[in-house]
């Protein structure tokens, strides 16, 4: 008997022991998919970042061409405009315009020919 009373704890401590060693799989099981979980949530929200950003970008660069354009646009009227005056300054007074281009042609090559 004092045997079968000495191996009692022991049988307990081990059963204890079995007992706590599933309980930590278990819980190692449970936390390898959290972590699996969370992996995967950071990865969406990674992912979401990442397409935010690029429709942001995409949007400012969408609104800086057509700024682009709108500008390229008004420059071209502006061109056009200045012609325009231009062609109706040299109708209206043809020896002002022929001595302005002799006075700038004089002007190129009187710079041109000093080196």
């Amino acid at each position: 008997m004092a045997q079968t009373a000495s191996k009692l704890p022991t049988a307990i401590d081990d059963a204890r022991t079995e007992a706590t060693s599933e309980q930590l799989s278990l819980q190692i099981d449970s936390l390898k998919a959290d972590m699996a979980d969370i992996a995967a949530t950071l990865k969406a929200l990674g992912v979401q970042r990442v397409d935010n950003a690029t429709d942001a970008a995409r949007a400012r660069a969408e609104a800086a061409a057509a700024a682009g354009r709108d500008a390229a646009h008004e420059a071209r009227l502006a061109a056009e405009r200045l012609g325009e005056n231009m062609s109706t300054s040299i109708k209206d007074r043809p020896f002002t315009a022929i001595a302005i281009a002799a006075g700038v042609g004089l002007a190129v090559g009187f710079l041109s020919g000093r080196k």
